[in-house]
C-alpha cells in the first residue's frame, strides 16, 4: 500500500497518523508489564483508533 493511501486511511481517526512499529511494541511492554496484571481476555488494539471509528 503506499504512504498516501496509509495518510489518506489515517487522517481521519482519533490519532491521525499511521501506527508505527514503536507503538506496537509500546502495547506489547504495556502487556507484559506489572501494570497490565489484572488484563484478561482482551484484544488490545494499537491501531490509532482506526478500528473504534470503522466499527457501527
Amino acid at each position: 500500500m503506499a504512504r498516501a493511501e496509509l495518510d489518506a486511511m489515517t487522517a481521519t481517526t482519533p490519532a491521525g497518523v499511521v501506527v508505527r512499529p514503536e507503538d506496537i511494541a509500546k502495547g506489547v511492554l504495556y502487556l507484559s508489564s506489572d501494570d497490565a496484571a489484572m488484563v484478561h481476555g482482551i484484544t488490545l488494539y494499537v491501531d490509532g483508533g482506526i478500528t473504534a471509528t470503522r466499527l457501527g
